[in-house]
């Protein structure tokens, strides 16, 4: 589970850096050649998108946190009740 939402996470950050690089071009056309509706539009546009990955990646990282916690929590349970583990004596 932890890989999925990896993989989800790492698909949203290059997505961000995408939204980012056509942000900073969006902007840079509208200070070079005036401010259009067009362009206007499309920086709001693209701040909302980063919005919205930002707080996606947050929220992944934040549950990856949490199954990462879990499954400590269960390896300790396990150790400590001896759940598991093979019996490597000899009769």
């Amino acid at each position: 589970m932890v890989v999925e939402t990896e993989r989800e996470r790492d698909g949203f950050r290059r997505r961000y850096d995408d939204a980012s690089v056509n942000a900073a071009f969006s902007f840079e056309n509208m200070e070079n050649e005036g401010e259009t509706e067009k362009t206007s539009a499309q920086v709001d546009d693209l701040t909302q998108v980063l919005t919205k990955f930002s707080q996606r990646i947050d929220f992944l990282e934040k549950q990856m946190a949490f199954m990462l916690e879990m499954d400590e929590a269960i390896t300790r349970f396990e150790n400590a009740n001896g759940i598991g583990q093979t019996d490597t004596k000899s009769d």
